[in-house]
């Protein structure tokens, strides 16, 4: 290569770096263009630091020189967080303080609420379709006094003795079902720790067949709302009756005591987590010598439930006595 050549390339090479030189000369130039931007915007919107609150801030006789210009507002606002924090540490350590309300205090609530605003609507609704099955009623069964003390018994755990009437009308029947209907609703979904080895709730005594048809027929309007039923007495099989027994599962019983007591035996059902028994026409089981089996049935029961009797003979008033110790 020339002399002359290498002349031009050297030239051409320094033109090269003159030009690299200029475009970082460019590139720094628009960086501090672009910060001035940014700042100008941060203005514009509020948002300034220190230093830029001092530049358009004029001094005070105070504060001459801008000095504490921006810094009170910071550690204001530092001493507010810590409170904050403060106070939701507070706050935390009040939460987990607390004692959650035990489950017997729950209960006694709902049975206070229970009582001062009567009963439930699904009472309403058994009563409802009680009435929709039986039409020759002279009145809404939901008007019945009997059956509103009955409820308020109920609720209070207290046994209820009717000496007025020898036997149950279908008004009582009604009422008698319908609050035992709410009461297996409640206990579902209040009492769930409860076991499920017995879904017996009710069990219902009577003296004769025609009796146990005749309360069955009450309860049948129920099984709409997934209440079953099971009466028992000589008129069947026994065999059937615990096949039946076992394969449906009732939520209430109506029996005579002597077959209930075959169908223990046997191990047909179970009849220890009874809730609510019904002694319906005490006066009569005590003339045809029943009371012992009564008795026995009585005995079996051995979780905590309340009874209902159906007694006017003064003749039986022992017998009442001995099958509920608290009259």
């Amino acid at each position: 290569m020339a002399k002359g050549d290498d002349a031009l390339a050297r030239k051409k090479n320094k033109s090269n770096r003159k030009k690299m030189n200029r475009k970082n000369d460019s590139a720094a130039v628009s960086s501090r263009i672009a910060a001035i931007i940014a700042a100008k915007k941060r203005r514009q919107t509020g948002k300034r630091s220190m230093c830029q609150g001092m530049c358009f801030s004029l001094p005070t006789p105070e504060d001459p020189f801008n000095e504490k210009l921006g810094k009170v507002s910071i550690v204001k606002e530092k001493k507010k967080k810590k409170k904050k924090v403060k106070s939701r540490d507070a706050l935390s350590v009040n939460k987990s303080s607390l004692k959650k309300p035990s489950r017997d205090g729950d209960e006694k609530k709902t049975e206070k609420m229970r009582m001062i605003h009567g009963p439930r609507k699904l009472v309403m609704l058994c009563l409802t379709e009680i009435e929709s099955s039986f039409h020759n009623l002279e009145k809404p069964l939901f008007t019945s006094t009997w059956g509103n003390e009955f409820w308020k018994s109920f609720h209070s755990g207290k046994d209820v003795v009717e000496t007025s009437v020898t036997s149950s009308s279908l008004e009582q029947i009604a009422w008698i079902v319908s609050t035992a209907t709410d009461a297996i609703s409640m206990r579902e979904k209040y009492e769930e720790s409860l076991p499920l080895s017995s879904s017996l709730f009710l069990l219902y005594l009577v003296p004769s067949q025609s009796k146990a048809s005749e309360v069955r027929s009450v309860c049948k309007a129920l099984k709409r709302l997934g209440v079953h039923a099971v009466s028992l007495h000589n008129g069947a099989e026994i065999d059937h009756q615990i096949s039946g027994l076992k394969s449906l599962e009732p939520e209430f019983i109506v029996s005579t005591p002597e077959r209930l007591l075959e169908i223990v035996a046997l191990k047909g059902v179970d009849i220890s987590g009874v809730s609510l028994l019904v002694i319906d026409e005490l006066g009569s089981l005590c003339a045809s010598g029943y009371l012992d089996a009564v008795k026995s049935i009585k005995q079996a029961i051995t979780s905590e439930h309340r009874s209902v009797v159906f007694n006017d003979s003064a003749s039986c008033t022992p017998a009442v006595l001995s099958l509920l110790g608290r009259f």
